[in-house]
This record gives structure tokens, sequence and C-alpha cells, in this order.
């Protein structure tokens, strides 16, 4: 299944910089059920191995390398391109994790401040 989201898409299509090594998988190791690690960056998160996806293309990698995640060293999840991954969360429904398209979140409005009373006492 391809998930297509042209916005992030572009976004994370431009990330490609210096970093890229063309044929050679990213090494990751998955930690406990929220760690994972990869060329010196450590995310938690229920989703660790896609959050790394997505930490990884910020931080300039390219988004075409794959992503080999190992658990005690049995390769335990391959994410084809890390651009692909960085665009996918897992969600839980009641049949089941399933992954999703993933969306930055919003910005939450800022809640007005409470008027003071000013003549109030205890």
């Amino acid at each position: 299944m391809i998930i297509r989201l042209p916005a992030l898409e572009a976004q994370y299509a431009k990330k490609s910089a210096a970093r890229s090594i063309q044929g050679h998988a990213i090494r990751a190791e998955i930690i406990g059920s929220h760690q994972c690690s990869a060329e010196g960056y450590t995310v938690r998160s229920p989703a660790s191995v896609l959050v790394l996806c997505r930490r990884l293309v910020d931080a300039g990698f390219d988004p075409r390398r794959q992503l080999d995640a190992y658990r005690n060293e049995v390769l335990a999840l391959r994410v084809r391109s890390i651009g692909r991954g960085a665009l996918l969360t897992v969600k839980e429904r009641p049949f089941g994790p399933v992954f999703e398209r993933w969306v930055p979140f919003s910005t939450p409005p800022v809640r007005p401040a409470l008027p003071q009373n000013e003549g109030a006492r205890l």
C-alpha cells in the first residue's frame, strides 16, 4: 500500500543532503518497546522506528535510504525508504494496530488567561 501526501513528500524530498550514501542501509537498534537509535539519534515513541525515520530525514539523510531495524542482532523491521517511513505512523484500532498517514501536530490555540478578580478576597 502506497500512501501519497504530496506536500509532505515534497518537504522530505528536498531534505536529501550531504549525508547520502547510496546503497547503504542505515542500521537501527530497537531497545525495549518504545526506543530506537541510529546514526547518533535516539527517539522514544510507541512508533519509534517511524519517528526515527522523520528525525533522520529532518537531519539531512537521503530520504531514499533504507533503514534496517534490529532487536538483539535479529532483523525485526525493514523500512525501504526513510522518506516513506517518515510519512507513516501506527494507530491502534479495535481490530489491532495499523499503519496510517502521519499528520504533524498543529499548534493548539492558546486559551486566554482567566480574568483576575482584583477585589476578590479569600
